[in-house]
């Protein structure tokens, strides 16, 4: 039996440090948090997705799209007692290309590959 406590134990999860892009001192000033999205997500972002010919405006605006829900955690604030929600994070994130591809690159390197190839049963490369 297997009891689930924590939703947050995600199996794979990565951190984006965008504080440079915004004139911070460190990275990590700005960070967003993103998790594997769940099955039925995943399948959807699949969908459409031709791996001979993939089309990566298709890919694109279907992240963007799923963003809301695999928002873990951000330190964003609209002032000093009221974070973002996840929607206005990812309005954030989409209103500068240089962010946008940053936060969409690292999450589909580091997250969505991983989480087809665990998806797959790939364990061996992880």
């Amino acid at each position: 039996m297997y009891i689930v406590n924590d939703k947050k134990d995600y199996l794979v999860k990565t951190t984006v440090e965008l504080g440079e892009l915004y004139g911070c001192e460190r990275p990590q000033d700005i960070t967003i948090t993103l998790k594997e999205p769940g099955g039925l997500d995943f399948i959807e972002l699949q969908e459409g997705i031709d791996p001979e010919s993939p089309n990566y405006q298709a890919m694109t605006k279907k992240v963007i799209e799923l963003l809301p829900s695999v928002i873990v955690s951000h330190n964003l604030h609209k002032d000093a007692d009221t974070p973002l929600t996840n929607a206005e994070v990812v309005n954030f994130i989409v209103e500068r290309a240089e962010t946008m591809t940053r936060v969409i690159n690292q999450y589909t390197q580091e997250v969505l590959f991983l989480s087809a190839k665990r998806k797959q049963g790939d364990e061996s490369e992880i």
